[in-house]
C-alpha cells in the first residue's frame, strides 16, 4: 500500500512504501531519490535528513523509498530513539532477514520498491526529472549498484549518487546477466568483503557515473567506506567529503551546509538545459557554492579525489 505523506511523524506511517516531501511548492522540482540503511525504514531516514531536507528544499524534491524486505531487528542505533517506528526494513541480506532469497527475489524486490516509490510521487502530481541517489550505508550500497547497472545496463537516467557510510563490493541487479568481474550477486550478505584482487587487470567493477561519498572519520566501518570509493569508483567522478561523526547522518548545519553544495555543484555539472530551465537558476549560480568553503566549516576535508588524491589531509 502506498503511503500518504502529510507531514506527521508517527510510528504508524512507518509502514507505508515511500515518503515525499509534504510542501506542495517541491512539485515541479527536480527528485532525488533516497534510500535507508539497513535495520530502518523511509520515515526514520527522514526524520534523519530532516537539516539536509531542509536545506536542498528550494532545488530538489526527496522521495524516500521503503526496502522491500522485513527486518528480525532494527539497526545499531535506531533502538534508542527510533524504536517505536518499526516495522525495521532491509534491502540486502544480513543477519536480521529472515528466509531464504534468491538473488532474483532480492533484485525484483529492490526494483519494486523503487517504482513504488517513484510511481507514487508521480502519481502525487510530481513532474521533475529524477536525477540523482542518495542513500545511508545499506542504502549506499543499493544506490551506487544502481548506477552501476543504468551505467552497464540503461533502465534509469540518474545522474549522481549522494553516498553517506556507503561500502564495497557493488551488488549485481541483473541476475539475468552475466556477473562483471568484481561484483558480488544480490543474495550475498551485506557485510561480504569486496575482493583482494580487484586492483588487477579488469576494471569492468568500476563505476564511471558521479558519485559523492561522505564518510565519518569515527565511523568503525571506515575503511570498508574507503575501499568503495578506492576500488570501485572512478577517481576522475569522485567527490569525498569527511566529518567528525560516526555511522549517522551528519545535522550539524555546517557540515549539511558543505554536503548541500557539493549536491549543487554535481547537479550543475550534469544537468541537462531542460532541469537548468526548470530550476529557474536557483541553484547554478557560482557563488552559491564557493562562499561556504570560504566562510570555512566543521568538516575536516572536502576534496576532489581525482584532483587531490586520496587520503590527503
Amino acid at each position: 500500500m502506498v503511503g500518504k505523506s502529510n507531514g506527521a511523524q508517527s510510528p504508524q506511517s512507518a509502514g507505508t512504501g515511500y515518503l515525499n516531501m509534504k510542501d506542495a511548492a517541491t512539485i515541479h522540482l527536480p527528485r532525488i531519490l533516497c534510500l535507508h540503511g539497513g535495520g530502518t525504514n523511509a520515515v526514520i531516514f527522514r526524520m534523519q535528513c530532516r537539516v539536509l531536507e531542509k536545506r536542498l528544499g528550494r532545488s530538489f524534491r526527496l522521495v524516500y523509498a521503503q526496502a522491500p524486505f522485513t527486518s528480525t531487528e532494527p539497526g545499531p542505533d535506531v533502538t534508542s530513539v527510533y524504536k517505536e517506528y518499526g516495522p525495521f526494513r532491509v534491502w540486502l541480506r544480513d543477519h536480521r532477514m529472515p528466509g531464504v532469497w534468491t538473488s532474483r527475489d532480492i533484485a525484483a524486490g529492490i526494483d519494486a520498491a523503487l517504482a513504488l516509490a517513484m510511481a507514487a510521487d508521480d502519481a502525487k502530481g510530481a513532474t521533475g526529472d529524477w536525477v540523482g541517489l542518495l542513500g545511508f550505508s545499506q542504502g549506499a550500497k543499493v544506490a551506487a549498484s544502481i548506477l552501476y547497472r543504468q551505467q552497464k545496463c540503461g533502465m534509469t537516467s540518474f545522474r549522481f549518487a549522494v553516498l553517506f557510510a556507503g561500502s564495497g563490493p557493488l551488488v549485481w541487479l541483473m541476475p539475468n546477466l552475466p556477473k562483471p568481474r568484481g561484483l558480488v550477486d544480490a543474495d550475498t550478505p551485506f557485510t561480504y568483503p569486496a575482493p583482494a584482487w580487484l586492483t588487477l587487470g579488469s576494471d569492468e567493477h568500476t563505476l564511471r557515473l558521479p558519485t559523492i561519498h561522505v564518510h565519518g572519520l569515527k565511523d568503525p566501518g571506515l575503511d570498508r567506506h574507503r575501499d568503495l570509493l578506492r576500488e570501485y569508483c572512478d577517481p576522475l567522478q569522485t567527490t569525498l567529503l569527511e566529518w567528525e561523526g560516526n555511522h549517522r547522518m551528519p545535522i550539524k548545519s555546517r557540515d549539511v551546509e558543505t554536503i548541500v553544495q557539493q549536491i549543487h555543484k554535481s547537479a550543475r555539472e550534469t544537468a541537462t538545459q531542460s532541469l537548468m530551465t526548470s530550476l529557474g537558476g536557483v541553484m547554478f549560480r557560482e557563488d552559491a557554492y564557493v562562499r561556504p568553503f570560504e566562510k570555512g566549516f566543521s568538516m575536516q576535508r572536502i576534496s576532489v579525489y581525482a584532483e587531490h588524491g586520496y587520503g590527503m589531509a
